[in-house]
């Protein structure tokens, strides 16, 4: 199916496109459901990460 054209231009040339990225750190929990924790716990084995917010994002675009 051929793209329709705007003013002379296909869609695709009106296009833009952006990638967005975020560097997140994971953290073990300050409290557990279950205390005392183990020391495998402890140190982090079979414990499910807590996720930060951003410490770092971007947005990049791309050049088609």
């Amino acid at each position: 199916m051929p793209s329709k054209s705007i003013r002379g231009r296909t869609r695709e040339e009106f296009a833009s496109y952006h990638v967005y990225v975020e560097e997140r750190d994971l953290y073990l929990p300050a409290t557990y459901s279950v205390e005392p924790v183990t020391s495998a716990q402890a140190r982090g084995e079979n414990v499910e990460r807590i996720t930060s917010g951003p410490r770092f994002s971007a947005q990049v675009n791309i050049q088609t």
